[in-house]
């Protein structure tokens, strides 16, 4: 049976084998299966920051290595916990998570407005 879990971030819906992206320059700290999260890769960006991609059918990267902004890092699916293709999407600053929508921009550059 499955028991409704809240988990911070936010879900992506995309086609599998959608091509993922790194939002911003790092190191990948976790390339492998994490639980309810399936496939996922954790990256450690400068000033404390990280972002985490779930829910992934492949991986494009491995652990250790610095990959750059807007580098393919992953293909979406529906591995761990999940009821259809995504990407289960992160951002925290020193362990604490943050709200994404804060950090997305619009075509043209305009911020989203949370």
């Amino acid at each position: 049976p499955w028991v409704r879990a809240f988990h911070e971030g936010i879900d992506l819906s995309a086609w599998y084998s959608t091509p993922v992206y790194a939002t911003k320059e790092g190191k990948v700290i976790y390339a492998g299966w994490r639980d309810n999260l399936g496939l996922a890769i954790e990256i450690q960006h400068e000033m404390g920051y990280r972002t985490l991609y779930g829910h992934n059918r492949q991986l494009a990267v491995w652990y250790g290595e610095t990959v750059k902004a807007g580098q393919l890092i992953a293909y979406a699916g529906d591995t761990g916990r999940a009821t259809g293709p995504h990407v289960h999407y992160e951002i925290s600053l020193d362990g604490e998570k943050l709200d994404p929508i804060k950090f997305l921009e619009l075509p043209g550059g305009s911020r989203v407005q949370p």
